[in-house]
This record gives C-alpha cells, structure tokens and sequence, in this order.
C-alpha cells in the first residue's frame, strides 16, 4: 500500500507543472497561508482497496478558489491535473468530481475532487491456482495469520483550525489527529472479539502495511467481515 507516497509524487508533479495554484497536502500540520493570492489544492488518501490481483487507491483533493475567481479555474486546474496524471500512470483508472460549495472555515469557494489508480497484480498472495481457486490476502491479527478475500482501507484527520482575529484562512491545525478505518472482507471472524488494542499487518513484501493499538468497530459472522479502526500505522 503505497498510498501516501503516490500523494506526495502528485502534488509534486502538479505543483512543477501548475504554476496557476499551489498544492499542499492536507492538514500536514505546519502553518499555512494566512491570505492565499492564487488558488490552493489540498490533497490526501481517502481509500485504499486490495483485492487479489489488484489495488485501487483514491485521493482526494479539494481546490480552494480566491474571491476573484470563478468555477472556470477550478475546471481548468483539475483538467489539468487529470492530463498529467494519465501522461505520467498507466494505473489512472478514474475520475470525480463533485459540486461547489462554500467552506465553512475558510469562506472561499471550493470543488472537491477524486482521483482513483489501480494496480495489478498487487494484493500480497493473490493469484489464482490451476483449479481456479482464488487466493486471498494475508492478514495477521494478534500474531494470528488470517486470510481475507478483499481490504479496503480509509483515512480521516481532525483537528482545530486557528484563525487570527479578523482573517478567514487557518494558519495552523491544533490536536491534528488521523483515524484509519480498515475493513476485512471475507474473513472468519470466530475468536477475533476477544482481541482488543491489538497489532494488525495486512498484505506482504512491500505493499504490507502494519497497525498498532487497533480496536474493532464491527465484526459480522454473517457477512464474514471485520472492521477495525486505530490511529497508529507504522
């Protein structure tokens, strides 16, 4: 799962070839621009899907207009962060956007947008054998080998904006904390409700991603599935 830097290298690439904006990664913690002069683009993770065989991974970004701009430029900035992304990976597979609205922080106009890539032939142990059996992700859960037929994982961050007196743009974010909310499909969840604060690691070789101090949100004998959120991922 190579999510977060797949972020960094976009708003890199967008920020080298759209000197119209300037791009951040969203709520990075540090202080920001108290008056932006020319529209800004945030970007972060918002889900990760492995599945055997394959990974889609989808960013959003919301683009943050000035008060002497319209809709145009928004439609023009994401244009043209969808021609460099489909110049530069193969995986771009897809593309969103949804409606303008008022921030209610920041007062300015923005668009949100989504930007999805899919990998093949990722998924840790994924593949088919010669019987037409399908393989399923490794999952580790307490020190406890698992095997889940899809994983998708998501990203929220919160925090407190602080704003001068007199001024609408956060300069700094306050109790910045992140939350992932992972999702284990096709799992046999029997014994799992007797874990708590446990250390979860999905996938293998590079793409494994490893949690810490998890807790389950939902466990479904039924549905065969198992969600459990935390805010430690080393």
């Amino acid at each position: 799962m190579k999510s977060h830097e797949l972020l960094e290298a976009l708003l890199a690439l967008f920020e080298e070839n759209i000197p119209s904006a300037d791009f951040f990664r969203a709520y990075q913690g540090g202080p920001g621009s108290r008056a932006p002069k020319r529209p800004v683009v945030t970007g972060e993770v918002d889900s990760e899907t492995v599945k055997p065989g394959s990974e889609e991974l989808k960013l959003r970004f919301r683009i943050y207009l000035t008060e002497q701009e319209g809709l145009e430029k928004a439609e023009e900035i994401f244009a043209a962060m969808c021609k460099l992304c489909g110049e530069s990976y193969p995986g771009f597979s897809a593309i969103s956007r949804g409606a303008a609205e008022r921030d209610k922080t920041t007062g300015l106009l923005s668009v949100v947008c989504s930007l999805s890539f899919l990998t093949q032939g990722s998924g840790g142990s994924g593949g088919s054998g010669g019987s037409g059996t399908v393989y399923g992700v490794k999952v580790i859960l307490g020190g406890k080998e698992y095997t889940a037929s899809g994983v998708k994982t998501s990203m929220s961050s919160s925090g407190k904006n602080l704003i001068s007196i007199g001024e609408t743009e956060p300069f700094a974010v306050l109790n910045e904390e992140t939350e992932y909310t992972v999702e284990l499909e096709g799992i046999e969840t029997a014994g799992l409700n007797r874990l708590a604060g446990f250390t979860a690691e999905i996938g293998e070789g590079s793409s494994k991603a490893r949690y810490q101090n998890c807790r389950w949100k939902q466990l479904s004998d039924v549905l065969r599935k198992a969600v459990f959120v935390t805010s430690v991922k080393v």
